[in-house]
């Protein structure tokens, strides 16, 4: 007898809306590249990196899902965020908490 394991996949939505109530940015602004305020782009890239990380959707998939003309925001998020945490322990630190959250729903 074998035991068959089911690693449950976060959706899309699920990531960006635990990003959006860890950060206390709104959804749709998360979603919308209009928004360019330095506290809504962390939020998005934040939610763009959990999505690589957390799925198995490619970049250009991530910049559909996030109404981004190119996949090239997504890669550069992807970059961006994996950066900042390894030198910043308190990024590092809000990573793991949305992670975990994430998890825990």
């Amino acid at each position: 007898m074998s035991l068959i394991t089911t690693e449950i996949v976060p959706t899309v939505e699920k990531i960006i809306n635990i990003t959006s109530e860890r950060t206390g940015i709104p959804a749709q602004v998360l979603v919308d590249k209009k928004y360019r305020a330095s506290n809504a782009t962390e939020a998005r890239q934040i939610a763009m990196y959990l999505t690589r990380k957390l799925t198995y959707l490619s970049y250009p998939q991530i910049a559909v899902a996030f109404n981004q003309s190119t996949h090239n925001g997504a890669c550069y998020a992807d970059k961006r965020v994996a950066s900042r945490a390894r030198v910043d322990e308190r990024f590092q630190q809000k990573l793991v908490a949305i992670i975990n959250a994430i998890e825990a729903h």
